[in-house]
């Protein structure tokens, strides 16, 4: 597995981000990053790297996610309430930009509740029921903003990159932390760009050996069925063209969890999986872009229904070129999933017998299935605001919670929240669920 490097500075995460920040935004990461250089020098994290690298790092996993500068800002700060750097959370108000200070302040709730005995006690005792009581009350704490619950994903991403580094009891367990707390959260919230990377790190240290087999199968014949992958993206490439259907064609392997899920859901062998090597097909909208900044909200909606239309165009075009599979069809976009996943997914034969899965998809919807909630929640007046299609995650999530407005209940009595957990009153039962 290659470990990419964590930035060396502050300059080179910057210059890698994909969206341009503002220069308030810009000014709020530089006081971030200049107050952990000074809080934690040279000290060093438990894989061994610096806590300034480590913090750079997450951060770069966050702007990856093309999420805003005060989100890049709180992941370069998340380690700052340590023993070793003395910094209080008032210090911290003194210092940083207010939302900053806020972030910093929500991942602090989530430390502390994930640092108390009866969490440990429900994460031992391994009891589905349990650690979904673990994920609702995380989704509370971190209702007004997802993006602090994104920082602990992609801390938990890069603590897993370097695992092999921790004791094997802290590989274990953080491994076992995200595959059964942090996975299906980002899977909640759709941020495949995160749950891939969770699951599989986790699966490595957690399953071995099955791992192992599943990674050598797909590792066999590399070169041999990469080739025939791009040809079969070049020969989809030009035969959409010749249809004046803009779209970018890409190959991929089926992530190796995902492989090992749907052969145990389905009681399959690794052969008899049609889509472990899949093409995906992104059309152009111009949804995106400085130039649809500048669309009417008719244009925008008339842009999204001809993307949508283009999205049936291209998939009677592959099923003009290869054979379809006819079990093997699912219409997500006239039928989202709950996390708002919008996809057409169908399995073909090339002309090679080589069983492929094509994935066709607009370029917002793409953007979506990689970032889920993240690519819809952003920075406006007076503070973090969610756009309507994150407003569609909220009220999803909600009706995951059984919740009203801010009086939330969970649907088994287990867990209640109230105006009180805005000001940080828990209550913890015997059984450790929190009120």
């Amino acid at each position: 597995m290659i470990v990419e490097p964590a930035p060396a500075g502050l300059d080179e995460l910057l210059t890698n981000l994909p969206i341009s920040l503002s220069g308030e935004e810009k000014a709020a990461v530089q006081q971030a990053y200049e107050y952990a250089c000074q809080a934690h020098g040279d000290t060093p994290y438990v894989t061994g790297e610096s806590y300034l690298r480590h913090g750079l790092a997450v951060a770069r996993i966050i702007g990856e996610l093309g999420l805003d500068g005060y989100t890049i800002g709180a992941a370069l700060v998340h380690d700052i309430l340590q023993p070793h750097t003395n910094v209080s959370l008032p210090d911290v108000a003194k210092a940083l930009h207010p939302n900053i200070t806020r972030l910093v302040h929500a991942l602090n709730e989530i430390i502390e509740y994930a640092n108390r005995d009866i969490y440990r006690r429900h994460l031992d005792n391994d009891d589905e029921a349990l650690l979904e009581t673990i994920r609702r009350a995380l989704l509370i704490i971190v209702r007004k903003d997802v993006n602090v619950i994104l920082i602990r994903m992609a801390d938990y991403v890069h603590d897993l990159r370097l695992a092999e580094k921790l004791s094997e009891q802290e590989r274990m367990r953080l491994a076992y932390e995200a595959m059964n707390v942090y996975g299906p959260l980002a899977n909640r919230l759709g941020v495949w760009q995160l749950k891939w990377e969770l699951e599989d790190l986790a699966f490595r240290y957690l399953n071995p050996e099955d791992y192992r087999n599943i990674a050598r199968k797909l590792s066999e014949r590399r070169t041999e069925r990469d080739k025939r992958v791009a040809r079969a993206q070049r020969q989809l490439a030009e035969a959409l063209a010749e249809f004046g259907i803009k779209a970018h064609v890409s190959g991929r392997s089926k992530h190796i969890y995902s492989i090992y899920r749907k052969m145990q859901r389905k009681r399959l062998g690794f052969e008899d999986i049609h889509d472990k090597y899949a093409i995906r097909v992104v059309i152009e909208s111009g949804l995106l872009g400085q130039e649809a900044n500048n669309l009417s909200k008719s244009e925008r909606r008339q842009r999204e229904i001809a993307a949508k239309s283009l999205c049936y165009q291209a998939l009677g075009v592959v099923h003009e070129l290869w054979t379809h599979i006819p079990q093997e069809f699912d219409d997500y976009i006239a039928n989202p999933k709950a996390n708002g996943y919008q996809s057409l997914h169908t399995a073909v034969n090339d002309k090679t017998g080589q069983t492929l899965e094509v994935q066709i998809r607009t370029d917002v919807m793409h953007q979506s299935a990689e970032r889920g909630v993240a690519a819809h929640w952003s920075y406006k007046e007076g503070g973090y605001r969610p756009s309507s299609q994150v407003n569609k995650y909220i009220q999803n999530l909600r009706q995951l919670l059984n919740v009203d407005g801010d009086t939330m209940e969970l649907v088994d009595g287990e867990l209640l929240q109230t105006e009180l957990l805005a000001e940080r009153i828990y209550v913890f039962t015997p059984r450790g669920d929190m009120f």
